[in-house]
C-alpha cells in the first residue's frame, strides 16, 4: 500500500495539465490571457491522446468561453475580461481522473505609447475533482500461483477514492509592437494557496506551485508571410519543462482560407512537437504530434500524441433600424 501511495503521489504532483500547442489554450496558460484577442468573444476545444504506444492511453480535453464588457465608461479604452474554463483528463491503469471547472477574469490597460500597447493582469478560481479506480489496478498477492485472480482479496485497505479542492492562480501580461515585430510577454504563478492533494487522510501532499513565463513574437517578413517564434518555461517542485520553437504564417488573400500554419517546437530533452493548421474565416484549425526522444523512447519508439486545436472568434450582432416606410395616400 506504501508504494501504491508513493506513485499516486508523484502522479498527482508531477505537471499540471497543459497542452503543447499552449498558445491555442490560453486559459491554460494564463489568466492574464483571458480577453487577449480583436473580437468580442473567443470560444476554444483542445484535444489531446498521449502514450497509447506505451500505456492506456492518457487523454485530456479543454473548453473555455471568453468575452470582453466595456461597460464602465469611466476606464475606457480599457475592459474588462472574463472566461469560463473546463478541464477533464483521465490517465493510467487506474482510471485516475482529474476535472477542473475554472472562472477567469482580467483587466486590459491600453497604452498610447509606440512600443507598449497593453498590460493585463489576471486571475483565476478554480474548483478541482479528482478520482481514481482501486479495482483497475494488479496486486502480487492477487496472483494464486499459477495466474492472476481478479478476485482474490489484494491485502490493501484504500481510505478515499475521490477528493476535490478550490485552487487559485494569478498572471500578468505585456503586449507591444516595434516596427514589424509586435510581442507578447506573461509570467504566471498557479496555486498560490498550495491545496492539499491526497488520497490518505495521513499523508501530507500539498500541490506544488507552478511559475511560468511565455513569450510570443509576430514578426512580419513580407506582405504575405509572418513567423512567429515563441518560448514557455515551466517550473513546478522539482520538474522543469522548456519548450521553443515557432510557426511560419502565409496570408493566402483569400476570404474562405485566408491563413495556412506549418512549424513546430522542441519541447528540450523530451520532444520535438510539429504543428499544421489553418483558418476558415474565423475559425482556426491545428494539428500537432509529439515525437518522442527522451529516455521513455526505448517504449514508445518515438510516438508521443497527438493533439487538436479549435479557436472560433465572433463578435457581438450589430444592431441596425429597418427604415420606417410612410406610404401616401392615393387619391382618386
Amino acid at each position: 500500500m506504501v508504494i501504491t501511495f508513493c506513485l499516486l503521489t508523484i502522479l498527482v504532483q508531477g505537471q499540471d495539465i497543459h497542452f503543447s500547442q499552449f498558445e491555442s489554450s490560453p486559459l491554460n496558460l494564463s489568466p492574464a490571457q483571458t480577453g487577449s484577442f480583436d473580437s468580442d468573444f473567443r470560444a476554444v476545444m483542445n484535444h489531446r491522446n498521449q502514450w497509447q504506444s506505451v500505456t492506456v492511453p492518457y487523454l485530456t480535453i479543454a473548453a473555455s468561453f471568453e468575452g470582453k464588457t466595456y461597460a464602465i465608461s469611466s476606464i475606457k479604452p480599457d475592459f474588462l475580461a472574463y472566461g469560463l474554463l473546463l478541464n477533464a483528463d483521465k490517465a493510467g491503469d487506474g482510471n485516475f481522473g482529474t476535472t477542473q471547472l475554472k472562472f477567469s477574469t482580467a483587466y486590459h490597460h491600453l497604452f498610447k505609447g509606440n512600443l507598449f500597447q497593453s498590460i493585463a493582469f489576471g486571475i483565476n478560481t478554480g474548483y478541482n475533482y479528482q478520482s481514481i479506480d482501486y479495482t483497475k489496478f494488479y496486486f502480487g498477492s492477487q496472483f494464486n500461483g499459477f495466474q492472476y485472480d481478479e478476485n482474490a482479496y489484494s491485502g490493501e485497505v484504500f481510505q478515499n477514492n475521490r477528493l476535490s479542492y478550490w485552487d487559485f492562480s494569478t498572471g500578468l501580461q505585456v503586449t507591444g509592437k516595434l516596427d514589424t515585430i509586435g510581442f507578447t510577454f506573461g509570467v504566471v504563478y498557479n496555486h498560490l494557496n498550495r491545496p492539499q492533494q491526497s488520497f490518505n487522510d495521513i499523508s501530507d501532499s500539498k500541490l506544488d506551485g507552478k511559475f511560468n513565463t511565455y513569450l510570443f513574437v509576430n514578426w512580419q517578413l513580407n506582405t504575405n508571410n509572418y513567423f512567429l517564434p515563441s518560448i514557455v518555461y515551466y517550473r513546478q517542485g522539482i520538474l522543469n519543462e522548456f519548450d521553443f520553437g515557432g510557426i511560419l504564417k502565409h496570408h493566402t488573400q483569400q476570404l474562405a482560407f485566408p491563413n495556412i500554419y506549418a512549424g513546430g517546437w522542441i519541447r528540450w530533452k523530451d520532444a520535438a512537437i510539429i504543428k499544421a493548421g489553418f483558418d476558415y474565416r474565423n475559425i482556426t484549425f491545428g494539428l500537432s504530434y509529439d515525437i518522442n526522444f527522451s529516455k521513455l523512447y526505448v517504449a514508445s519508439r518515438g510516438n508521443g500524441g497527438y493533439e487538436i486545436s479549435i479557436i472560433y472568434q465572433f463578435n457581438k450582432s450589430v444592431k441596425f433600424d429597418v427604415p420606417y416606410l410612410h406610404h401616401c395616400p392615393v387619391f382618386m
